[in-house]
């Protein structure tokens, strides 16, 4: 009976070493050096959306089927939004800088606030049209990508109503000044040249933003933010550590199974019996009718 025992006891001790050993060996494989905490580094989130004070146009010569070979010269806006964590903050930083000087773009946008360790750097950079794929997959290698986009909007028709308002006000301003040169009352003179500074405003006004899409200030904008985050820590994990981790899950899982293994064999003990309980009845029942 003991000899018995003692092989049963033995068989289970060992179940349980097999699991132990099995757990060790996974967290050795799994984690060599020690346990890797990031500290929200995968899920930081990083929002883009600031306003500019300028906005960026470009333009390109599109074609338009039809009886003839023509072209219309497009103007549109085109903005890339970006969001990037980083634990090297101020050598990414550097980065873009250098990436923005040697593209030869614009920094047209920047703002930097909080504290070593939580800060956030936001920048919006005039990019030249030609190097927008370029510059934007140099930046999107710098620390970690969270979000981006592309947006793109045909501004031709803007571009022209511009055009078209502002040679308006030029003829009304030429009609104007041509007055000027007849015979009128002064409070009408004093009127007339009101309106016309007034129209000069407009005008002035109206040349800023068409100047917006001469070609020589051809842009794309890529809207940056990066914010920075801690440094990952690896922290050494001991023999004891790993052991007590191993003993834990191997406790709970062995434990686990046998306790399946015990409703199992229950639930197939019942049914054993339920089986003969009815066979017992079915054959008394054969007996009497006999």
């Amino acid at each position: 009976m003991k000899t018995v025992f003692a092989r049963r006891l033995g068989l289970f001790v060992f179940g349980f070493l097999i699991l132990f050993l099995f757990r060790l060996g996974y967290g050795y494989v799994t984690q060599p050096n020690g346990e890797v905490i990031t500290r929200g580094y995968e899920t930081a989130q990083v929002s883009s959306d600031f306003a500019l004070s300028r906005k960026n146009y470009a333009g390109q010569k599109k074609g338009v089927s039809g009886a003839g070979p023509l072209s219309v010269d497009q103007r549109y806006e085109k903005i890339a939004t970006l969001g990037l964590v980083s634990d090297m903050f101020d050598a990414d930083e550097a980065e873009l800088r250098s990436i923005a000087k040697t593209a030869e773009a614009l920094i047209q946008h920047e703002q930097a606030f909080g504290l070593e360790g939580r800060r956030h750097l936001q920048l919006a950079i005039g990019v030249n049209p030609a190097l927008f794929e370029e510059v934007i997959g140099q930046v999107r290698a710098i620390g970690k990508a969270v979000s981006f986009q592309v947006n793109k909007s045909d501004k031709t028709n803007e571009y022209q109503e511009l055009l078209a308002r502002q040679e308006s006000l030029r003829k009304s301003r030429d009609n104007l000044v041509a007055l000027k040169s007849r015979e009128a009352e002064l409070g009408d003179l004093i009127a007339l040249e009101t309106r016309i500074l007034d129209l000069e405003s407009q005008i002035q006004s109206l040349g800023v933003s068409v100047g917006e899409f001469d070609a020589e200030y051809e842009f794309v904008t890529i809207k940056l933010t990066m914010r920075e985050v801690p440094e990952p820590v690896t922290r050494s994990i001991g023999l004891m550590s790993r052991c007590k981790v191993a003993v834990e899950w191997s406790v709970r899982f062995y434990f686990g199974l046998m306790a399946a293994f015990f409703l199992f064999a229950s639930a197939a003990f019942l049914s054993m019996l339920a089986l003969c309980w009815m066979r017992q009845i079915t054959g008394a029942d054969e007996g009497g009718s006999k």
